[in-house]
């Protein structure tokens, strides 16, 4: 994912990108057409199998990809592996490499790098935003034992393959270290946010206004409309709070979008309005157009990833509650920071009692969301990360 996708990693790796243009490196980006939270590619790219642009001194190299989030898995599959070999053959075009980073997942990236780096004779640094198959294992999604054992297989292969692996958080470090990988060569990195980019903004906005969201206390969740978070739990809040003044906004697309709709539709539920993804310029107009924001990951995924929404709920003032499995990561920081309401996964109950204490104490969930800008801008993770990112270049460059 890469510009103009606004959600995902796509906004994390267009900062990096443009940060090391502006640090004075030469920068390439392999990538496919802007599809993420979308279900078809933008006209100006349809039809097409490599497109060439160049976006804030960047060169960036598009090939085609499935932007349909309601596909089959075997189209999945098959999109991957096209994908896959497609990147191989636009970064041959490129004349010269000094390094290739590649973020998952899909795995299939890491092998593309791999290769890719065999042919250039350039080192690859691989960047581990989620953990897989961990985290299809604990969604649910992969069972059979034996494609556990093949996925772990090649993650162990891309791992040792590496110049260097970098991971959001400290459980992810330890889980690939726990594939026999030297300590030595993992790198802790976190996410961040842009705080000048995405900063608190007022609650009457033109956004606000449009959807006719002035005048009620309003709960957001703004992201990828997937498996990995329990939306179902936030309609059943919206079923219960119908007559409570509250309403629930639900932003993005996914696998389960049209799932959702019909639920909002069958239940007859007014008081929840969903929409497309937002485009990245009005992502601070957005959230500061709620009271509250949403993490509601299903539970286990807290395990294996690091929501990225959670730094941009925080730059944007405004307070969460997020559902965190005990002991994770995620969970211990947004206990640390006191930017929210922490509650346990799956948990319909603590999210409903979450959401009417906030709306009971206005002054308790400004506290919380001004916390949480503070430490978004006293933490400087963007300034921090996007530093630790060019080092971890550099060092695989010199072969350190």
């Amino acid at each position: 994912m890469y510009w103009p996708d606004s959600t995902g990693n796509g906004p994390l790796l267009t900062d990096l990108s443009r940060r090391l243009v502006s640090r004075g490196h030469q920068v390439t980006v392999v990538c496919g057409f802007p599809h993420y939270g979308r279900d078809e590619v933008p006209q100006e790219y349809r039809g097409k199998w490599w497109l060439t642009e160049q976006e804030q001194g960047v060169r960036i190299l598009r090939v085609r990809n499935y932007a349909s989030q309601n596909v089959g898995r075997l189209h999945k599959l098959l999109g991957y592996l096209l994908f896959t070999v497609m990147v191989v053959f636009r970064g041959l075009r490129t004349p010269k490499m000094d390094v290739i980073l590649a973020p998952s997942p899909p795995l299939s990236v890491g092998l593309s790098a791999w290769f890719l780096g065999k042919l250039k004779r350039a080192p690859f640094v691989y960047n581990v935003q989620d953990l897989f198959p961990e985290a299809y294992v604990e969604l649910g999604a992969l069972k059979s034992p034996w494609a556990i054992r093949f996925f772990k297989f090649l993650a162990r292969f891309v791992y040792s393959r590496a110049s260097r692996v970098v991971c959001v958080m400290e459980s992810l470090s330890r889980a690939v270290a726990g594939y026999g990988i030297d300590a030595k060569k993992i790198v802790t990195i976190p996410n961040w946010a842009d705080a000048l980019e995405i900063s608190p903004r007022r609650r009457d906005s033109d956004f606000a206004r449009e959807h006719g969201l002035n005048g009620q206390f309003v709960v957001q969740y703004s992201g990828n409309l997937g498996m990995s978070q329990r939306l179902d739990l936030v309609l059943e809040c919206a079923r219960q709070m119908a007559e409570e003044n509250v309403h629930f906004l639900l932003i993005g697309s996914g696998a389960q979008k049209r799932k959702l709709a019909a639920a909002i539709e069958e239940g007859e539920l007014g008081n929840v309005t969903l929409l497309d993804t937002q485009p990245r310029e009005r992502l601070a107009e957005v959230l500061g157009s709620c009271d509250v924001a949403l993490v509601p990951l299903t539970a286990g995924m807290s395990r294996t990833s690091f929501p990225s929404k959670i730094y941009t709920i925080m730059a944007s003032g405004r307070p969460m509650i997020a559902a965190l499995d005990n002991g994770s990561d995620p969970r211990k920081f947004v206990e640390e920071c006191g930017c929210g309401i922490v509650i346990d996964p799956d948990d319909s109950g603590q999210m409903l009692a979450a959401i009417r204490t906030l709306k009971r104490d206005a002054k308790k969930a400004a506290q919380m969301g001004q916390q949480g800008r503070l430490e978004v801008e006293q933490r400087n993770l963007r300034e921090k990360s996007l530093a630790a990112y060019e080092q971890v270049l550099e060092e695989a460059v010199a072969g350190n």
